[in-house]
C-alpha cells in the first residue's frame, strides 16, 4: 500500500492517459448500433406426432435455412425504403447478409441487424423480421397442404368389382 501511494503521480498519469487513449479510440473507430428483432417459432406438439430431439433439431435447422436464405433476404432488400437500401449500399441478399447474426435460444429466434445508425439498424432488422414471418407463412401453408394431398393419397384404394363387359 505504501508503495502504491508513494507513486501516485505515476498512477495517476496512466490513468490519465489510458483515459485519454479510450477518448481518442471512440472518435477513430465509429459506434456501431445493433437492432434484434424477435420471432418465436416452434412445434405445435398437439397437431403433430411424436419428435424425437434429431427429428426436432432437424426441422429446426430448416427453420434457420429459411431464415437465413436468399428469399427472405432478397424480400427483405425488396420491403426497405429505396433511400434505407441506397443509402447502405443494400442491392441484393449477400449484401444483407453481411450486417446480420441469427440466435437461436430455446423457441426465439433472435434476428439482429449491426449498422452505424440505430434508426438504420432498426428498419433492416425489422425488414428481415417481416419478410421472414411471411416466408414462414407460405411454408406453413404449403405444409399443411402437404399434409392434406398425403392424406388423401392414403385414402386412395383398389378393390375389384364386377363389372358386366365380360
Amino acid at each position: 500500500y505504501l508503495a502504491a501511494l508513494n507513486r501516485w503521480p505515476l498512477i495517476f498519469v496512466t490513468a490519465v492517459l489510458g483515459g485519454l487513449l479510450g477518448i481518442a479510440f471512440s472518435l477513430a473507430v465509429p459506434a456501431t448500433f445493433q437492432a434484434v428483432a424477435e420471432l418465436s417459432v416452434g412445434v405445435d406438439y398437439g397437431r403433430v406426432e411424436f419428435l424425437d430431439e434429431d427429428a426436432e433439431r432437424q426441422i429446426l435447422l430448416r427453420v434457420q435455412d429459411l431464415l437465413l436464405s436468399d428469399i427472405v433476404l432478397a424480400r427483405a432488400v425488396e420491403n426497405l425504403p429505396p433511400n434505407l437500401a441506397a443509402l447502405n449500399e443494400i442491392a441484393d441478399p449477400a449484401d444483407y447478409r453481411q450486417r446480420l447474426r441469427l440466435t437461436h435460444i430455446e423457441a426465439r429466434w433472435n434476428l439482429a441487424v449491426t449498422d452505424p445508425i440505430p434508426e438504420q439498424a432498426a428498419a433492416l432488422a425489422n425488414a428481415w423480421a417481416e419478410s421472414a414471418l411471411e416466408t414462414l407463412g407460405e411454408t406453413q401453408a404449403h405444409a399443411w397442404k402437404v399434409a392434406e394431398l398425403q392424406a388423401v393419397f392414403f385414402d386412395v384404394s383398389c378393390r375389384p368389382i364386377e363389372s358386366g363387359l365380360w
